[in-house]
């Protein structure tokens, strides 16, 4: 029989069908990134309705001068009239003028409470009549922003399917839905034309970890190479801990030490360890599920069903250190959550709940006292 090079061409593409399989996790992610960008696109617009329904009347009271926006003001003349509670009319211009000093110097202002600085008695009865941003300001760095936020989701999940990567449908939708919730309590807590919009920064902390996504589609951050460093994250978090004992600070009148100078590590310390989590338990879950035999096991403790010493106690060490580690550093929020998350993947991995649920009733008793 003769091979024709269509012959082969459908051969190779069989073969190349077979190395990397369609990945229908990608369909079903598909209807759920949908409805999840849907629900927050609704509840990002009624946020923006409440926000700005007053928006109209702001625009004229800037055209009539009545508001000023303290990042286009040029001279002292403008601030004269909020100014007029001022008696003393050379008084008056000396605070006008330390006024526009103060804005040169400091410009783009991110919102009025930085005219906190200036130190002027009664300056809060000027706060209403001034804004750091017009309404078309406003709607551009909106529009901007929850574009690249929601389009940062729907990069990943193309990219995911273009590359056929397989995985848990459910974790793009939900991460989504999470942050969307998040990204709607950023722009509801501001004013939209007085605060500093904190919804950016959190936007664009979004598209960040939706970058960091798309790194499993390169061949050296396979989880068949990560595995292997599976305490790499555990010492990482280590470090951070030895050097917030070391060199860390707390707020004013307390001695947490959660600031390592202008750095926060605490949650890059849980992301670590959680790290260490997920690495050892994808590779010792099975050896988790083997029991202990039962002739080493007093009769009361059987009904936890008890693993083997030499694969439990690693992981278990690790985490123990780490709770430790926080209690010196007398942050004990963090230790709550990680000892939690902790006995919650340690069930997952045995597919046996006793010995966590002992835990959890330790952990909540130790807090407890």
């Amino acid at each position: 029989m003769a091979i024709t090079r269509s012959w082969e061409s459908s051969i190779a593409l069989k073969l190349d069908s077979r190395e990397v399989p369609k990945s229908p996790e990608r369909r079903h992610e598909f209807r759920w990134l949908l409805g999840a960008s849907l629900l927050v696109a609704c509840g990002l617009g009624l946020v923006l309705l409440a926000k700005t329904e007053d928006f109209a009347e702001a625009r004229t009271r800037l055209a009539d001068g009545e508001l000023l926006n303290l990042n286009a003001i040029s001279s002292p003349d403008q601030l004269l009239p909020p100014l007029e509670f001022i008696d003393d009319s050379s008084r008056r211009q000396a605070v006008a003028e330390q006024f526009v000093a103060f804005l040169k110097e400091h410009r783009p202002v991110a919102n009025v409470g930085s005219l906190a600085h200036l130190r002027l008695a009664r300056i809060s009865r000027i706060k209403p009549l001034l804004v750091v941003r017009t309404p078309k300001e406003f709607l551009q760095s909106f529009t901007l922003w929850i574009g690249l936020y929601l389009s940062a989701f729907w990069i990943v999940h193309l990219s995911w399917r273009w590359r056929r990567f397989r995985g848990d449908a459910a974790i793009l939708p939900a991460l989504h839905l999470l942050t969307g919730i998040g990204l709607i309590l950023m722009v509801s807590l501001r004013d939209p034309l007085r605060d500093t919009l904190e919804f950016r920064k959190f936007a664009w902390g979004a598209v960040l970890g939706c970058s960091l996504l798309l790194l499993p589609l390169l061949r050296a951050f396979q989880y068949r190479h990560l595995v292997r460093w599976v305490y790499t994250p555990l010492i990482v978090a280590f470090v951070l801990f030895i050097a917030l004992l070391r060199l860390g600070s707390g707020p004013t009148g307390s001695d947490a030490k959660v600031n390592l100078g202008p750095f926060q590590p605490v949650e890059v310390i849980k992301i670590l360890v959680l790290l260490f989590l997920a690495g050892y338990f994808s590779r010792n879950w099975e050896r988790l599920r083997e029991l202990r035999e039962k002739k080493f096991v007093p009769r009361w403790l059987r009904w936890l069903e008890l693993p083997r010493i030499s694969h439990a106690v690693p992981v278990m060490c690790a985490v123990a250190c780490a709770l430790a580690l926080f209690f010196l550093l007398k942050d004990m929020g963090p230790a709550l959550v990680m000892g939690f998350v902790f006995l919650t993947m340690f069930a997952v991995a045995r597919r046996r709940a006793g010995l966590a649920l002992l835990g959890l009733i330790l952990l909540v008793a130790g807090v407890a006292d």
